[in-house]
């Protein structure tokens, strides 16, 4: 493992993802994290909050984005996933987001809301979380299989 490289679970995808070109950004819903408690760190559980990743490439490519695309599409898990674009304004690049299309819709539903989708996914539907993290276990799995069949 190099130094850059995502130990948690939840943000392997990442390190896959960054086998197709390099990234300058990448960002993930961490299960547990690390939360600063008045004078110390403590170990948070935030599995009723659905997972999701976002990263940006150096220098993306269409081709690469087609399949990532194409990836997404043909994965058959328990939770059907999205890949979604963040046009930044004023600025080069493009974010990009994988998380379950169920959230990626609500996002939308809530953008006035004072409370975030993730937020909402914990308290309405908790159990969701843990499946969606379980699944990505496998979505991971599904892009690592495609790399390892192109080689």
């Amino acid at each position: 493992m190099n130094s850059s490289e995502i130990s948690d679970r939840e943000g392997a995808l990442l390190n896959v993802i960054e086998k197709f070109g390099p990234l300058v950004w990448r960002k993930y819903q961490q299960r547990y994290p690390r939360v600063w408690v008045r004078d110390h760190a403590e170990i948070e559980d935030r599995s009723s909050f659905p997972p999701y990743l976002s990263f940006r490439f150096q220098n993306e490519r269409p081709e690469v984005i087609e399949i990532l695309k194409e990836l997404i599409s043909t994965y058959e898990g328990d939770v059907r996933w999205g890949l979604e674009p963040h046009f930044r304004e004023s600025l080069s690049g493009t974010n990009w987001l994988i998380a379950p299309e169920d959230v990626i819709r609500m996002r939308t539903a809530l953008e006035n809301d004072s409370i975030t989708v993730y937020e909402f996914f914990s308290k309405e539907y908790p159990l969701f979380g843990p499946v969606a993290y379980r699944d990505l276990d496998r979505l991971t799995i599904h892009f690592e299989n495609f790399l390892n069949d192109m080689q």
